[in-house]
């Protein structure tokens, strides 16, 4: 599917007299439009005798409408800025017969692919009687050669005019299809926050599931460009992909269109649907959101598969039919898709508030042509103001028609798109969750030499947690160190160096994204009491263990916790076990040395109590004392060694009770454990 290539045709028609002009002219552009396919919106044509100045007679539009016949307006030079004209073509009609037609359409031919514009002198020296019988000979011939299909890559606006009824009228006066037609309204969306939008794309395969129409690979690609395409306008997308396997729907008949989609649409009111088919080189189409079909199971995209490949040549068209479903016309709309020179029609040199009101209702998009695809000024003058030239073509907007060339939307375009998707799709948009409001009040208050507790106030009702950091007082070099749940307002802050400053914040989580941070607390750590020391390092004999040594460094209601476990052999003969050992250095100074210990026991069914014990060479060991009680009372239990102490000392503890029988898995929580001088 290619684009045909346009050759703007300039036709000079030298007769006697001008009293038969318009017949002839219709006859002659009529031919040449099924000798140039696709050429007939590039024709100029240009009227006049002999001796009279050239008028101007037509300019694109539907080739024979009299809608557009502008007899009478007279040029004060020729179309092309020149001063005479010196055509490319002369064919001299003497006898109105197939001869002559032969001899236009064969010099026509062959010269269009020569040429980037064409000049044709038509020269007559008939009467008044002569342009009837030209007319019918031009129009009994037949083509020379197959036309080709015109190649149009949107059927967008076409699709639109088959979907009016018979009681409707093309909107030739641009009345407003919804209140974002107002400037003032869309205005208001120039600054809009980012809309995401659901897609469901639906890929057609063989009915074996071979020679899909693209991959998921291909799907995620096109979508990922997508979202950078539209990124710059504040919309995103997410999409879901299914793979129907239909020979009927893969390359898609003009006629089946409907068929697909009411089998296949997805939820067409909270997504946007998009077919991806080979479309048979009838190139690709959305739905406006002001029509009917937009949010039934007519609505959506079909797209051909050529523009829904990761490597595809033409990356715009996706975009380009999207932004029809999210309320954009062409931006040729004002120029090439109106029938006559009217309320609707944008011309050229026309100030921004003509530009708010006609064609695509956008006063930063310049009134262009179809045709321009080359990013050149498009030649002549603008037929409906013959004094003003066109602008230069913006062949880089999505909306046009210069493919290769587009990457962007201008501002007006995305207020457009977004005052239409609050207008009337706000269903396709995913529900965007906003991120949680910022925690305030953070206070840091030191309970120990290892120990910091930390409080604030939650302002937000959807946080999923809170985020806390930490960082060296002063250094701002944070760290995370700990989440907590939705609701929690607390969290003690464990394990800290004796005399230290921190600083810590705290911000609320949830799926949307973070909160902002809380104010910056701090706090420094208390000095180690003299002579005291803790357990630097935890040695697992047997038992489960939860928390390490740390927790056993303050006095601050939180506990490392072993609890026993099974021994193996026949069921009836298992008791229940553990061991657990800790590494803490002899205090230095003082000429007697205790040990203090804060634990409890868990109830227990069986009578089992913990015995303690030390060792100098963890390999003799010697109890201390019993730990029995089932409850934290913040009472240390003690034992004072009966002589000096230095180096490493192992602190041990076990289970007393293994009966065989007993199998109750009781558990020991320490609080605060220490050795002290004195």
């Amino acid at each position: 599917m290619t684009q045909a290539r346009q050759i703007p045709v300039m036709i000079h028609l030298v007769t006697q007299s001008r009293s038969w002009s318009t017949i002839a002219f219709l006859a002659i552009t009529t031919l040449l439009a099924s000798f140039l396919p696709g050429q007939e919106r590039a024709l100029r044509v240009i009227v006049g005798s002999e001796a009279a100045r050239p008028q101007l007679l037509v300019v694109g539009g539907r080739l024979g409408n009299p809608a557009f016949l502008l007899a009478g307006t007279t040029l004060s030079r020729p179309v092309d800025g020149t001063e005479q004209v010196r055509p490319d073509i002369v064919v001299p009609l003497g006898r109105f017969d197939a001869r002559g037609v032969a001899s236009l359409r064969a010099a026509t031919l062959a010269t269009s692919p020569k040429r980037s514009k064409i000049w044709l002198q038509v020269v007559s020296t008939h009467g008044t009687s002569s342009p009837f019988r030209l007319s019918a000979a031009l129009l009994a011939m037949q083509p020379a050669i197959q036309a080709p299909h015109p190649g149009e890559l949107c059927r967008t606006q076409q699709q639109y005019r088959k979907g009016l009824k018979k009681s409707e009228a093309e909107p030739l006066a641009c009345p407003l299809q919804g209140p974002c037609d107002d400037p003032i309204i869309r205005n208001g969306h120039l600054v809009s926050p980012i809309k995401t939008v659901r897609l469901s794309i639906h890929v057609f395969c063989h009915s074996n599931g071979s020679n899909c129409a693209a991959t998921p690979a291909d799907i995620d690609t096109v979508v990922a460009r997508l979202n950078t395409q539209y990124s710059p306008s504040g919309f995103q997308f997410v999409h879901e992909t299914s793979f129907h396997n239909s020979k009927k729907y893969r390359t898609l008949a003009t006629g089946d269109v409907g068929a697909m989609k009411n089998s296949y649409a997805d939820s067409p009111s909270t997504k946007l649907n998009v077919y991806v088919v080979d479309t048979d080189g009838s190139g690709s189409w959305g739905t406006f959101p002001w029509t009917a079909n937009a949010l039934s199971a007519q609505g959506g995209i079909v797209i051909d598969d050529d523009w829904m490949q990761a490597d595809t040549s033409l990356p715009s068209i996706f975009p380009h039919e999207v932004g029809h479903c999210l309320g954009l016309w062409h931006t040729f709309h004002g120029v090439d898709e109106v029938t006559q020179c009217g309320p609707c029609y944008e011309p050229a040199g026309r100030v921004a508030s003509v530009g708010d009101i006609t064609g695509d209702l956008c006063a930063d998009t310049e009134p262009t042509l179809r045709s321009q695809t080359d990013c050149t000024t498009p030649l002549g003058l603008d037929p409906c103001t013959p004094n003003n030239a066109w602008s230069l073509t913006a062949c880089d907007n999505f909306m046009g028609y210069a493919h290769s060339f587009a990457n962007k939307f201008t501002a007006q375009q995305a207020a457009r798109m977004h005052c239409w998707t609050n207008d009337l799709l706000s269903g396709w948009l995913a529900v965007s969750v906003q991120p949680p409001a910022a925690p305030t009040g953070l206070v840091a208050n030191a309970v120990s030499s290892s120990r910091i507790d930390l409080s604030w106030t939650d302002n937000s009702n959807d946080e999923d947690g809170f985020a806390i950091e930490r960082s060296p007082g002063g250094l701002a070099a944070w760290t995370p160190i700990a989440t907590v749940g939705a609701d929690v307002t607390s969290y003690s802050n464990q394990g800290l160096a004796a005399s230290t400053s921190y600083d810590y914040r705290v911000r609320a989580t949830n799926s949307g994204g973070n909160s902002g941070f809380s104010n910056t607390a701090s706090a420094t750590t208390l000095p180690q009491q003299p002579g005291d020391t803790t357990a630097d390092q935890d040695i697992p004999v047997s038992g489960s263990v939860g928390g390490s040594h740390i927790e056993t460094q303050a006095s601050d209601g939180g506990y490392e916790v072993i609890t026993e476990v099974e021994s193996g052999g026949r069921k009836s003969s298992r008791y229940s076990y553990l061991e657990h050992k800790w590494a803490i250095q002899a205090p230095v100074g003082g000429s007697t040395f205790s040990f203090h210990i804060e634990a409890f026991r868990s109830a227990s069914s069986d009578g089992d109590n913990f015995v303690f014990a030390w060792s100098s060479d963890d390999q003799q060991y010697h109890d201390m004392l019993t730990v029995t009680k089932t409850v934290d009372d913040d009472q240390a239990q003690t034992f004072t060694f009966p002589g000096s102490l230095s180096g490493t000392v192992y602190i041990r503890v076990r289970d007393t009770n293994r009966t065989q029988g007993n199998q109750a898995l009781d558990t020991i929580s320490i609080d605060h454990m220490f050795l002290r001088s004195q």
